[in-house]
Protein backbone atom coordinates (compact mmCIF):
# COMPACT_ATOMS: atom_id res chain seq x y z
CA UNK A 1 0.00 0.00 0.00
CA UNK A 2 1.36 2.93 -0.84
CA UNK A 3 0.08 7.08 -0.92
CA UNK A 4 -0.68 9.08 -3.66
CA UNK A 5 -0.95 12.71 -3.14
CA UNK A 6 -2.93 15.37 -4.85
CA UNK A 7 -0.59 18.73 -5.10
CA UNK A 8 -1.25 21.77 -4.52
CA UNK A 9 -3.01 23.49 -8.12
CA UNK A 10 -3.57 19.95 -9.39
CA UNK A 11 -7.18 18.73 -11.01
CA UNK A 12 -6.14 15.17 -11.46
CA UNK A 13 -6.13 12.27 -8.74
CA UNK A 14 -3.17 10.64 -10.45
CA UNK A 15 -3.06 6.88 -10.55
CA UNK A 16 -3.31 5.28 -7.02
CA UNK A 17 -2.85 1.44 -7.13
CA UNK A 18 -5.45 -1.13 -5.11
CA UNK A 19 -5.56 -0.38 -1.36
CA UNK A 20 -3.72 3.14 -1.61
CA UNK A 21 -4.33 6.00 -0.19
CA UNK A 22 -5.48 9.09 -1.60
CA UNK A 23 -4.37 12.20 0.11
CA UNK A 24 -5.02 16.09 -0.99
CA UNK A 25 -2.31 18.27 -0.19
CA UNK A 26 -4.74 21.87 -0.42
CA UNK A 27 -5.59 24.42 -2.50
CA UNK A 28 -8.53 25.18 -4.07
CA UNK A 29 -8.49 24.03 -7.78
CA UNK A 30 -11.33 21.81 -8.95
CA UNK A 31 -10.59 18.08 -8.75
CA UNK A 32 -12.13 16.89 -12.02
CA UNK A 33 -10.18 13.98 -13.92
CA UNK A 34 -9.15 10.58 -12.68
CA UNK A 35 -11.77 10.48 -10.47
CA UNK A 36 -13.69 7.18 -11.59
CA UNK A 37 -11.21 4.79 -9.56
CA UNK A 38 -13.82 1.79 -10.30
CA UNK A 39 -11.24 -0.58 -11.64
CA UNK A 40 -9.11 -1.11 -8.66
CA UNK A 41 -10.14 -4.55 -7.28
CA UNK A 42 -9.46 -3.64 -3.63
CA UNK A 43 -10.66 0.16 -3.76
CA UNK A 44 -8.81 2.44 -2.03
CA UNK A 45 -7.74 2.39 1.64
CA UNK A 46 -8.15 6.49 2.74
CA UNK A 47 -9.45 9.52 0.76
CA UNK A 48 -8.94 12.47 3.07
CA UNK A 49 -9.33 16.04 2.17
CA UNK A 50 -8.06 18.39 4.72
CA UNK A 51 -8.93 21.85 6.02
CA UNK A 52 -5.96 23.54 3.65
CA UNK A 53 -8.49 22.58 0.55
CA UNK A 54 -11.67 24.99 -0.68
CA UNK A 55 -12.75 24.00 -3.96
CA UNK A 56 -15.11 21.54 -5.51
CA UNK A 57 -13.75 18.12 -5.47
CA UNK A 58 -15.72 16.33 -8.43
CA UNK A 59 -19.46 17.21 -9.40
CA UNK A 60 -23.12 15.45 -9.92
CA UNK A 61 -21.98 14.53 -13.52
CA UNK A 62 -18.35 12.98 -11.96
CA UNK A 63 -18.34 12.27 -8.72
CA UNK A 64 -15.43 10.21 -7.21
CA UNK A 65 -16.38 7.10 -7.79
CA UNK A 66 -14.68 3.85 -5.47
CA UNK A 67 -14.66 1.63 -2.83
CA UNK A 68 -12.87 3.06 0.45
CA UNK A 69 -12.02 0.11 2.52
CA UNK A 70 -11.45 2.53 5.57
CA UNK A 71 -12.39 6.16 5.68
CA UNK A 72 -13.23 9.23 3.91
CA UNK A 73 -12.28 12.34 5.67
CA UNK A 74 -14.01 15.49 4.14
CA UNK A 75 -12.29 18.34 6.58
CA UNK A 76 -12.31 21.17 3.22
CA UNK A 77 -12.57 24.83 4.87
CA UNK A 78 -15.28 24.83 2.22
CA UNK A 79 -16.48 24.15 -1.25
CA UNK A 80 -18.23 20.57 -2.68
CA UNK A 81 -17.27 16.94 -2.54
CA UNK A 82 -19.34 14.30 -4.69
CA UNK A 83 -18.49 10.51 -3.92
CA UNK A 84 -20.16 7.74 -4.90
CA UNK A 85 -19.94 4.22 -3.41
CA UNK A 86 -18.27 1.92 -6.38
CA UNK A 87 -20.89 -0.87 -6.86
CA UNK A 88 -24.43 -2.84 -5.44
CA UNK A 89 -22.43 -5.41 -3.78
CA UNK A 90 -19.70 -2.34 -2.13
CA UNK A 91 -19.03 -0.03 0.46
CA UNK A 92 -17.59 2.70 2.29
CA UNK A 93 -16.54 1.95 5.56
CA UNK A 94 -16.72 5.17 7.44
CA UNK A 95 -17.16 9.38 6.09
CA UNK A 96 -16.62 11.86 8.34
CA UNK A 97 -17.55 15.27 7.68
CA UNK A 98 -15.55 17.91 9.83
CA UNK A 99 -14.90 20.70 8.00
CA UNK A 100 -16.82 23.74 6.69
CA UNK A 101 -17.61 22.02 3.39
CA UNK A 102 -20.39 20.13 1.73
CA UNK A 103 -20.41 16.77 1.70
CA UNK A 104 -22.53 15.47 -0.87
CA UNK A 105 -23.40 11.34 -0.96
CA UNK A 106 -24.79 10.17 -4.61
CA UNK A 107 -25.57 7.80 -6.34
CA UNK A 108 -28.33 5.02 -6.99
CA UNK A 109 -25.74 2.04 -5.08
CA UNK A 110 -23.77 1.38 -2.61
CA UNK A 111 -23.26 1.26 1.00
CA UNK A 112 -21.65 3.55 3.58
CA UNK A 113 -21.63 1.44 7.00
CA UNK A 114 -20.39 4.79 9.01
CA UNK A 115 -21.62 8.17 8.66
CA UNK A 116 -20.11 11.14 10.94
CA UNK A 117 -21.10 14.95 11.02
CA UNK A 118 -19.28 17.01 13.48
CA UNK A 119 -20.03 20.21 10.62
CA UNK A 120 -20.37 21.84 7.59
CA UNK A 121 -23.27 19.93 5.71
CA UNK A 122 -23.53 16.36 4.06
CA UNK A 123 -26.17 15.45 2.12
CA UNK A 124 -27.45 11.85 0.77
CA UNK A 125 -28.95 10.80 -2.15
CA UNK A 126 -31.94 8.79 -2.06
CA UNK A 127 -30.89 5.39 -3.41
CA UNK A 128 -27.09 5.30 -0.81
CA UNK A 129 -27.36 3.10 2.22
CA UNK A 130 -26.16 3.85 5.33
CA UNK A 131 -26.41 1.92 7.94
CA UNK A 132 -25.04 3.61 10.89
CA UNK A 133 -25.31 7.93 11.18
CA UNK A 134 -23.82 10.10 14.15
CA UNK A 135 -24.26 13.91 14.08
CA UNK A 136 -22.91 16.34 16.58
CA UNK A 137 -22.88 19.42 14.48
CA UNK A 138 -23.84 20.73 11.18
CA UNK A 139 -26.59 19.86 9.03
CA UNK A 140 -27.56 16.74 7.05
CA UNK A 141 -30.22 15.31 5.03
CA UNK A 142 -30.55 11.75 4.60
CA UNK A 143 -33.08 11.17 1.47
CA UNK A 144 -35.20 8.75 0.74
CA UNK A 145 -37.40 7.55 -2.77
CA UNK A 146 -40.02 4.94 -1.55
CA UNK A 147 -37.38 2.29 -1.70
CA UNK A 148 -34.27 3.28 0.35
CA UNK A 149 -33.24 0.77 3.18
CA UNK A 150 -33.52 2.74 6.22
CA UNK A 151 -30.77 2.94 8.80
CA UNK A 152 -30.23 1.37 11.60
CA UNK A 153 -28.51 3.91 13.98
CA UNK A 154 -28.97 7.23 13.68
CA UNK A 155 -27.96 9.35 16.61
CA UNK A 156 -28.17 13.28 16.77
CA UNK A 157 -26.60 15.47 19.71
CA UNK A 158 -25.72 18.56 18.00
CA UNK A 159 -26.53 20.25 14.75
CA UNK A 160 -29.84 20.01 12.52
CA UNK A 161 -30.81 16.75 10.74
CA UNK A 162 -33.57 16.37 8.24
CA UNK A 163 -34.57 12.87 7.86
CA UNK A 164 -36.89 11.82 5.03
CA UNK A 165 -36.27 7.54 6.09
CA UNK A 166 -37.38 5.42 8.86
CA UNK A 167 -34.85 4.56 11.38
CA UNK A 168 -34.22 1.30 13.26
CA UNK A 169 -33.19 3.45 16.55
CA UNK A 170 -33.34 7.20 16.52
CA UNK A 171 -32.25 9.30 19.10
CA UNK A 172 -32.06 12.76 19.82
CA UNK A 173 -29.90 14.00 22.75
CA UNK A 174 -27.48 16.85 24.24
CA UNK A 175 -23.84 16.37 23.30
CA UNK A 176 -21.72 17.61 25.93
CA UNK A 177 -19.65 20.18 24.90
CA UNK A 178 -22.05 21.34 22.62
CA UNK A 179 -24.08 24.84 22.42
CA UNK A 180 -27.47 23.65 20.91
CA UNK A 181 -28.99 20.07 21.84
CA UNK A 182 -29.20 18.09 18.44
CA UNK A 183 -32.51 18.92 16.32
CA UNK A 184 -34.11 16.25 13.91
CA UNK A 185 -37.29 17.11 11.98
CA UNK A 186 -38.95 13.49 10.76
CA UNK A 187 -40.50 14.45 7.43
CA UNK A 188 -40.20 9.88 7.10
CA UNK A 189 -43.63 10.00 4.88
CA UNK A 190 -44.86 6.45 5.62
CA UNK A 191 -41.42 4.92 6.90
CA UNK A 192 -41.60 3.28 10.46
CA UNK A 193 -39.25 4.19 13.05
CA UNK A 194 -39.13 0.97 15.78
CA UNK A 195 -37.45 3.27 18.49
CA UNK A 196 -37.39 6.74 19.16
CA UNK A 197 -35.54 8.03 22.04
CA UNK A 198 -36.11 11.74 23.01
CA UNK A 199 -33.17 12.16 25.56
CA UNK A 200 -32.62 16.01 25.98
CA UNK A 201 -32.70 16.69 21.66
CA UNK A 202 -35.37 18.22 19.98
CA UNK A 203 -37.33 16.32 17.62
CA UNK A 204 -39.65 17.15 15.25
CA UNK A 205 -42.26 15.04 13.40
CA UNK A 206 -44.09 15.98 10.50
CA UNK A 207 -45.01 12.39 9.23
CA UNK A 208 -43.85 9.17 9.52
CA UNK A 209 -44.71 5.59 10.02
CA UNK A 210 -45.57 3.92 13.11
CA UNK A 211 -43.13 4.16 16.23
CA UNK A 212 -43.32 1.27 18.08
CA UNK A 213 -41.54 2.57 21.47
CA UNK A 214 -41.17 5.97 22.22
CA UNK A 215 -38.76 6.68 25.23
CA UNK A 216 -38.88 10.41 26.30
CA UNK A 217 -36.53 10.82 29.02
CA UNK A 218 -35.10 14.10 28.30
CA UNK A 219 -37.72 15.92 25.97
CA UNK A 220 -40.80 15.76 23.98
CA UNK A 221 -41.13 15.30 20.40
CA UNK A 222 -42.87 18.44 18.79
CA UNK A 223 -45.79 17.33 16.91
CA UNK A 224 -47.54 20.42 16.52
CA UNK A 225 -47.37 20.28 12.67
CA UNK A 226 -48.01 16.74 12.59
CA UNK A 227 -49.23 16.25 8.92
CA UNK A 228 -51.36 12.72 9.60
CA UNK A 229 -51.90 10.59 11.81
CA UNK A 230 -49.67 8.69 13.88
CA UNK A 231 -49.69 5.58 15.52
CA UNK A 232 -47.39 4.58 18.91
CA UNK A 233 -47.41 1.13 20.14
CA UNK A 234 -45.54 1.35 23.48
CA UNK A 235 -44.64 4.23 25.44
CA UNK A 236 -42.23 5.44 28.02
CA UNK A 237 -42.41 8.84 29.24
CA UNK A 238 -41.61 11.13 31.86
CA UNK A 239 -44.57 12.51 33.46
CA UNK A 240 -42.42 15.72 35.18
CA UNK A 241 -41.31 16.86 31.48
CA UNK A 242 -43.38 20.08 30.66
CA UNK A 243 -46.66 19.18 27.86
CA UNK A 244 -46.40 15.24 28.90
CA UNK A 245 -49.77 14.96 29.74
CA UNK A 246 -50.62 17.21 26.12
CA UNK A 247 -48.77 14.71 24.22
CA UNK A 248 -50.87 12.27 25.45
CA UNK A 249 -54.14 13.97 24.79
CA UNK A 250 -52.84 14.78 21.18
CA UNK A 251 -55.75 14.55 18.74
CA UNK A 252 -53.93 12.42 15.59
CA UNK A 253 -51.76 10.37 17.77
CA UNK A 254 -53.28 7.00 18.64
CA UNK A 255 -51.54 4.83 21.93
CA UNK A 256 -52.11 1.32 20.96
CA UNK A 257 -51.20 0.50 24.56
CA UNK A 258 -51.45 2.14 27.81
CA UNK A 259 -48.35 4.81 28.12
CA UNK A 260 -45.87 4.10 30.53
CA UNK A 261 -45.93 7.06 32.65
CA UNK A 262 -42.41 7.42 34.77
CA UNK A 263 -42.08 10.47 37.49
CA UNK A 264 -45.87 9.97 37.58
CA UNK A 265 -47.49 13.15 38.03
CA UNK A 266 -50.30 11.42 40.01
CA UNK A 267 -53.10 11.13 37.27
CA UNK A 268 -54.38 8.11 35.84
Amino acid sequence: MATVYITDGSADVGTPLSGDDLIQLGGSRTIDTGLNQSALAAGLARVEVPLSYSGQYGSTSGALLAQISGQLIYAASKGDMYYTPDGVADTCALIQCIGGGHMHLIGSVGTVTRAEVKSGQFTCAALVTITNYRQTGGLGTLSDDGGTTDPTLVEVGSGHLILRRGATTLTAFFHQGARAPGSVLVDAGTNAIPTLNCDGGIVTIKECGTITTLNCRGSLPDVRNLARKLTITNTNIYMDLPGAQALLDHPLITYSNAATRLMHDGRS
